[in-house]
C-alpha cells in the first residue's frame, strides 16, 4: 500500500487486528515500511494506494480472496489502483467475469445489475470507476460507461438492455484516459450475513480481481 507522506503526519496512528471471538488467540502482524523519494521513478501518483508497473497482470481489491464468496471487501473505502503506462501505450483494458467480481448490487435491482455499467450518479452503493471506459461486442467500442458494480463482472449497459448488437455480456472494458487507474468506492454497509449485505439474499460483496493489459492501438470511441 502506497501512502502519501507529509511532514505534519508521519505516525502510524491507529491499527487494529481482530482476534478470535473467545479472546484466547492473539493476532500478530509484521509491517515493512519503505520510504520512496519524491524524485524516484517508482513513486506512485498522488492518491494511488496501489501502483502496478508491469504491462499486464492482475489487480484486486483489498481483502479479496480467490474462490468467490470467501472474503468481504472493506467498507468506507475511496482509493485508486493505478497502472504505470508503458511508453507507446495508447489504452489499457480490464477484464473480469462474474466469479471474480461482486460489488453489492443495488438492493432495488437484485440480480439485474441495471444500475451498473453506467455513467454518472448511478451505482450508489459499492462500485468501481474506470474513467473513460468503453466496451462492446467483437472488440468494437460501442458502449460508454465508467461505473461497474453488481455480480456480472465488467458488464456494459447494452448487454443488459438487450441492444441489437448485444448477444452476450461484454466483460472487457478499455480506456485511453490517463493516468490509467481504477477508482474503488464502498459504503459502510458491509457484512458477511445476508441481513447486512445491502438487502441481498446472499452475501455479494467479496470484491474483485481484474486482469489488465495495455495496447498500442487507440480505441474507436462511441
Amino acid at each position: 500500500m502506497y501512502v502519501d507522506a507529509s511532514d505534519s503526519c508521519t505516525t502510524l496512528q491507529y491499527l487494529r487486528s481482530a482476534s478470535a471471538a473467545s479472546g484466547s488467540t492473539a493476532a500478530d502482524f509484521s509491517i515493512k515500511i519503505t520510504q520512496v523519494e519524491c524524485t524516484s521513478k517508482t513513486k506512485s501518483p498522488i492518491g494511488c494506494t496501489q501502483y502496478h508497473t508491469a504491462s499486464s497482470g492482475t489487480i484486486n481489491s483489498y481483502n479479496y480472496q480467490s474462490g468467490s464468496g470467501t472474503g468481504t471487501h472493506l467498507g468506507n473505502q475511496n482509493y485508486a489502483i493505478c497502472v504505470r503506462p508503458d511508453r507507446g501505450a495508447c489504452a489499457i483494458c480490464y477484464s473480469a467475469v462474474g466469479t471474480e467480481f461482486a460489488m453489492s448490487t443495488d438492493a432495488n435491482a437484485v440480480g439485474l445489475d441495471t444500475v451498473c455499467g453506467t455513467t454518472g450518479v448511478a451505482a450508489s452503493n459499492d462500485y468501481i470507476e474506470i474513467p473513460g471506459g468503453v466496451c462492446g461486442p467483437a472488440g468494437d467500442s460501442v458502449f460508454s460507461a465508467d461505473r461497474y458494480c453488481g455480480t456480472n463482472g465488467l458488464i456494459c449497459p447494452g448487454a443488459i438492455a438487450g441492444a441489437a448488437s448485444a448477444t452476450a455480456p461484454f466483460n472487457t472494458v478499455c480506456t485511453q484516459s490517463k493516468p490509467f487507474k481504477v477508482n474503488v468506492f464502498t459504503n459502510d454497509y458491509e457484512g458477511a450475513a445476508a441481513a447486512t449485505d445491502e438487502g441481498q439474499a446472499v452475501p455479494l460483496n467479496w470484491g474483485f480481481k481484474l486482469d489488465y493489459w495495455m495496447q498500442t492501438a487507440c480505441l474507436t470511441l462511441p
